[in-house]
């Protein structure tokens, strides 16, 4: 979908809060927060109040970290490592029972890993300020806290778009979403923050978020949801991994929301207008590998979003917002801790499956089509209602096109421009020391069809291809994509042309009909 025009800088939502009935379903939970925004009431700019700010300034998060990493053996503060586009720093803190853990990150093989990074939109201010009543709760109970990281390393990156953050808009400062670079890579920035993940190489990765809460449906339906989640979709997860987010996580969050009083469903977002039937049609997270949760999923990890409602209504229910963030949080810590060997054993199992597999490899899928209800607030009737929905299911996804799962790719030294992006993915992608000359499947592109409108930067490309064997040689010092490695569903999605998130899809590879699409195949005996 194309994006709206934007300025350079302070492209904050327009605010519609919430009239005081629907505020009536959103009580103060009346429980203490110990994030600065609570802790530090004084230090919220008025801003705040007008939806143009969010209530923490990156100095307040600095002396916040800065005193939690004084006070706490178990924690690290780092603030100079990476930077963001224009220059601001993107702090970053571990958490390991390893008394004041080095600059180099916790690689203890017992241990579950945990990543936890929020303010990716930097215009939904609960999803860092709930990381950061984390860290407050943990700096509180220190005997709890190492307790739990017996079994257990954190790294967190509370503000990963602090540039959003100042202007209080949802993507980078280049006005590209964050969100959806993580196959293109076009942001340094994107690509330092994944050299962390790559180095840390979590087993769980929790991606915190707030989700619209001024949003219209059929110009009277109002989302009356606190907390949304979903987990990675992409079928080239391996579906142990997808097995087990969907039915230990998934369940685990859904019960601690319950328990707290709080409304939950499946994540989704939704057509503001309804069909010709009546009924809304609303869309589960999809399965682009693009996208954060997917990306990281496809790295073979648990990959979790987590959102809560907030975008659009300025600092309303802001309490609530932060608790129920803190709540999802709380339940994922949780459920690793107290299933970590359970947790251990299948990612390693599944990693293995995946690695030395030879089934074919997943490029399209299609959702199951549901018909539902969804809970909203009715503001004609000024009740809480369950609407009649048509929803895009990706809980249970179906392959749509799948292709054999080549041995490597073979990609010429012309296209070098391509293993920079798959090497910041933690792709393993070995240069040739030879030329080389031998049979492989080409890719005949046999249609493409141009999109009229930019995506993310780009103008896409809808392509198909027939397969054919033929002899190549290709040049000392082309390169090799061995398929025999963890990160190898990454490779996949960039380099197979139909991927909906290929190079060649965002003309990264233009082709037009007639071409040998320029990466080979190198298939198994």
């Amino acid at each position: 979908m194309p994006r709206k025009p934007k300025n350079y800088g302070y492209n904050a939502p327009f605010v519609i809060k919430d009239n005081p009935v629907i505020a009536g379903h959103f009580p103060d939970p009346g429980i203490s927060l110990l994030s600065p925004a609570f802790r530090s009431p004084k230090t919220i700019p008025a801003t705040f109040g007008n939806g143009t700010s969010g209530p923490t300034e990156d100095l307040v998060l600095d002396q916040f970290l800065d005193e939690l990493d004084g006070r706490n053996d178990c924690m690290t503060y780092d603030k100079t490592t990476l930077r963001s586009e224009e220059g601001r720093n993107i702090p970053y803190v571990v958490l390991s029972a390893s008394s004041k853990p080095t600059r180099s990150l916790p690689k203890d093989p017992r241990k579950l890993r945990l990543w936890i990074q929020g303010a990716t939109h930097g215009d939904e201010p609960a999803s860092d300020q709930s990381i950061l009543a984390l860290l407050g709760k943990l700096d509180t109970n220190p005997g709890q806290t190492l307790s739990m990281l017996q079994n257990l390393d954190i790294l967190i990156v509370p503000r990963y778009n602090p540039d959003g953050v100042a202007y209080f808009q949802r993507r980078f400062a280049t006005n590209f979403d964050p969100a959806r670079d993580h196959i293109r890579l076009r942001s340094a920035q994107t690509r330092s923050i994944k050299s962390l993940f790559n180095s840390f190489a979590p087993h769980v990765a929790v991606d915190m978020h707030e989700f619209s809460a001024k949003a219209r449906y059929a110009e009277r339906y109002v989302r009356i949801l606190d907390g949304q989640f979903a987990v990675g979709k992409n079928l080239n997860i391996h579906s142990d991994i997808r097995a087990l987010s969907e039915e230990l996580f998934v369940k685990s969050i859904a019960t601690a929301l319950e328990d707290a009083g709080l409304r939950w469903a499946p994540y989704s977002t939704g057509l503001r207008d309804a069909a010709a039937d009546g009924l809304l049609n609303f869309s589960e997270a999809g399965s682009e590998a693009c996208i954060t949760r997917n990306a990281w999923g496809l790295t073979q990890t648990v990959a979790i979003l987590c959102e809560t409602r907030g975008i659009g209504i300025a600092d309303q229910h802001f309490a609530r917002r932060t608790f129920t963030g803190l709540k999802m949080l709380e339940a994922i810590i949780s459920t690793t801790v107290q299933h970590a060997d359970e947790i251990h054993l299948k990612l390693e199992g599944a990693s293995q499956s995946f690695i030395t597999s030879k089934e074919d490899i997943i490029i399209t899928d299609i959702p199951e089509m549901v018909d539902c209800t969804l809970p909203f607030f009715d503001l004609r009737t000024n009740n809480l209602v369950d609407v009649p929905t048509t929803l895009k299911s990706t809980t249970k996804l179906r392959p749509q096109f799948s292709r054999k799962r080549p041995r490597a790719y073979l990609i010429p030294k012309a296209w070098s421009e391509l293993t920079s992006r798959l090497e910041a993915n933690g792709i393993e992608v070995q240069t040739l020391d030879h030329a080389f000359s031998g049979e492989v499947e080409i890719l005949k592109v046999t249609s493409v069809e141009i999109d009229t409108e930019y995506d993310e930067g780009c103008i896409r490309a809808n392509i198909t291809t027939r397969p054919i064997m033929k002899h190549v040689r290709l040049p000392l010092g082309s390169f090799s994509v061995n398929t025999v490695q963890k990160r190898a569903g990454l490779a996949f999605m960039a380099l197979e042309p139909e991927s909906v998130d290929s190079f060649a899809t965002m003309n990264i590879i233009p082709l037009v009909t007639g071409d040998e699409y320029p990466i080979f195949r190198q298939l198994w005996n």
